[in-house]
């Protein structure tokens, strides 16, 4: 069908949009500049590079906008296999938007913070410990989410084994990805001593995560035919 093929392509440009939005706002800023460990750092890290610091909010707010996107779009892709599995892998996807939302209302109040300050050269521990404790509660949200998220990843991992238009072995590495993003995020929320195996458990997420939903992202864009070519029954289509 004409309709899902457009469909496949505009889940791809939402998760490359999605990838490309989330590596800048969380790598390229928030890794740079927040040292939970130095909250006197941080704060004259993020007073000094408002303009970076806003722009990965706004990066942030992109993010979640196309996720709803991928929301409905993966929604239309994949019913087909299993109406039932397809709708709780895109529930689940959805809760993890709107957790998201609110941990972004922790790092909005901090933005505001740091504006207000009038010089970065004084120091003020209320203020420092405030962003520290937003920031922290920002990361610990985020982390919920992903939980939701992960059993999304591992919901759509048996649709695209079961699927017709995608590769099995796509299915496998989403699968890892979710494991992945499990065991990462149980190990933050409860393990003590995780900054000793932070590598570690980065690389479990990371290189899966990305190899796997990086290559789900180009399938959509440039193999949409496949969904295309699919023998979807006619009241599928209307739904």
């Amino acid at each position: 069908m004409k309709d899902l093929k457009r469909i496949s392509k505009l889940s791809g440009i939402a998760y490359l949009i999605i990838f490309i939005t989330g590596i800048y706002a969380n790598f390229f800023v928030l890794v740079r500049l927040v040292e939970l460990e130095n909250p006197t750092l941080t704060v004259i890290n993020l007073s000094t590079e408002k303009s970076a610091f806003e722009l990965a909010i706004f990066g942030f707010v992109i993010m979640l906008i196309f996720d709803l996107v991928l929301v409905w779009g993966l929604y239309k892709l994949f019913r087909s296999v299993s109406w039932e599995f397809t709708l709780m892998a895109s529930t689940l996807r959805l809760i993890n938007v709107l957790i998201f939302g609110v941990a972004l209302y922790h790092l909005i109040a901090v933005f505001h913070i740091v504006t207000s300050i009038d010089s970065i050269t004084v120091h003020n521990q209320f203020l420092e410990t405030k962003v520290i404790n937003l920031l922290n509660d920002f990361n610990n949200i985020w982390l919920i989410g992903l939980l939701f998220f992960a059993f999304h990843l591992a919901l759509l991992a048996y649709l695209v084994w079961r699927s017709s238009a995608v590769p099995k072995w796509l299915g496998v590495l989403l699968m890892i990805a979710a494991i992945g993003y499990v065991v990462d995020s149980f190990a933050q929320l409860f393990l003590l001593n995780y900054p000793d195996y932070e590598s570690f458990f980065a690389l479990a997420v990371i290189v899966p995560g990305v190899i796997g939903e990086l290559t789900l992202t180009f399938w959509l864009l440039f193999r949409s035919n496949k969904f295309a070519e699919l023998p979807y029954l006619s009241n599928l289509n209307r739904a």
